[in-house]
C-alpha cells in the first residue's frame, strides 16, 4: 500500500460526483501518475487526482483546484506516464482489482525504499 489515501480518496471523489450527473461524466477524469515530491527525497511517487475538465484538476488530498498546466508543471508530471480514467474505465476497474488503485501504475524503486524507511520509523 502507498503512503496517503489519494487513490481511494480521488476514486470516492469521481464516483460522488458522477454517479447521477451525466454531465460531470463528459468531463471529468481519475488520473493516476507520478508527480516529484517537493522536498528531501525528491523522489517521483504514485499520486491520483481529478481532472475535473481539460483546464483544471482538483487534488483530493490537498483539496484544492488548481490549473492543470500548472498542477503538471509543479509536480514535474509527464502526461505521456499518467493512466487517465472515465468514470465507467474507473468503476471497471475498481471491481475488477477490488481496490482503488494503483492499477496500471508502477511503483519506482525509491519510492518502495523511502515507503518502507517511513513505515519503520513511524510503527
Amino acid at each position: 500500500m502507498r503512503l496517503g489515501e489519494c487513490f481511494y480518496s480521488a476514486g470516492i471523489y469521481l464516483m460522488d460526483k458522477c454517479l447521477f450527473n451525466m454531465e460531470q461524466r463528459k468531463t471529468m477524469r481519475l488520473v493516476h501518475g507520478n508527480p516529484t515530491l517537493k522536498k528531501p527525497p525528491f523522489i517521483k511517487y504514485g499520486h491520483a487526482w481529478i481532472e475535473l475538465n481539460e483546464d483544471t484538476v482538483f487534488d483530493t488530498e490537498h483539496r484544492r483546484e488548481v490549473p492543470k498546466d500548472l498542477y503538471y508543471a509543479v509536480g514535474n508530471i509527464d502526461p505521456e506516464e499518467c493512466f487517465v480514467y472515465t468514470y465507467e474505465e474507473m468503476a471497471k476497474q475498481v471491481k475488477e482489482h477490488e481496490h482503488w488503485g494503483p492499477w496500471e501504475l508502477e511503483e519506482f524503486p525509491e519510492e518502495t525504499a523511502y515507503r518502507e524507511a517511513w513505515c519503520a520509523s513511524n510503527i
